[in-house]
């Protein structure tokens, strides 16, 4: 699901303007989730500081906000995540049988694989590597012609 990591900056975003009164960027709600987020609640126990601007004042501002913060901001993105895996899965006996596994940046947030794995009733694997994943898995493709077909790689080839 494409739109994990971006709704949850938006849904810490829209926390923290709606329980703190603070008003912060993407990168901000970015670094929060990397520095202290949690997928399970309790699962860290970590805070850090948030600057931004007041919402009712527009004076420059600063909130603490804690692991738990992020969980009960993201839990909502969390749950609809595992929703739309329910509904995309429902027609594969595999996943039911080997569970699915998790790449990209959102994997890194912890208890993300906990969350799901909960949400889902389905076993959650960790890719070793997720941030290299799609990259490694485009450049697969590109080697073996038997995949795309030699139109496609020749096109390929003439971008690099």
């Amino acid at each position: 699901v494409k739109m994990a990591g971006e709704r949850f900056d938006t849904t810490l975003i829209n926390y923290l303007r709606s329980n703190g009164e603070l008003l912060v960027g993407d990168a901000t709600a970015e670094e929060l989730k990397i520095r202290v987020g949690a997928a399970l609640s309790g699962i860290r126990r970590e805070s850090a500081r948030a600057y931004g601007r007041h919402a009712r004042t527009g004076m420059g501002a600063s909130l603490t906000v804690t692991s738990d913060d992020v969980f009960r901001a993201v839990h909502p993105a969390v749950d609809a995540i595992a929703r739309i895996i329910l509904a995309t899965l429902e027609k594969s006996a595999d996943v039911h049988s080997y569970g699915f596994m998790l790449c990209g940046g959102s994997a890194c947030l912890p208890g993300i694989d906990g969350a799901l794995a909960q949400a889902t009733g389905l076993r959650v694997t960790m890719a070793r590597e997720p941030m290299d994943c799609v990259i490694r898995g485009l450049g697969k493709i590109i080697r073996d012609n038997r995949l795309w077909g030699e139109g496609l790689n020749l096109r390929t080839r003439s971008l690099f």
